[in-house]
């Protein structure tokens, strides 16, 4: 089991880490000009919760591939895959939710 979903305190304790990345990801849509500061409340909270829920994932290609047994292209590989993968669900999920609140 994951180290952080292990105990429900070690898990509030991240969760509440990602409440200033949700502010600065907020402040960043509103100082594009594209967002106000509802729209981007509304949609910096809950992708910055999805996405501490993604990164919990990475804990798992860590385990499969560790550094002392693994080769640098075996560990290149799969990291660069999961990054490929993560992304194109947060970027996917972000354009899905802005669409869906009607402010694409």
């Amino acid at each position: 089991m994951h180290p952080l979903l292990a105990r429900l305190r070690n898990l509030g304790i991240y969760l509440l880490a990602w409440i200033p990345l949700a502010a600065m990801l907020a402040y960043l849509l509103k100082a594009s000009g594209g967002f106000g500061w509802n729209e981007a409340l509304a949609l910096s909270f809950p992708l910055c919760l999805l996405y501490a829920f993604v990164c919990l994932a990475a804990w798992y290609p860590c385990r499969v591939t560790p550094l002392e047994t693994s080769s640098f292209g075996r560990l290149a590989a799969t990291h660069l895959l999961a990054a490929l993968l993560v992304s194109t669900l947060w970027t996917g999920a972000a354009k899905a939710m802005a669409w869906k609140m009607d402010w694409l």
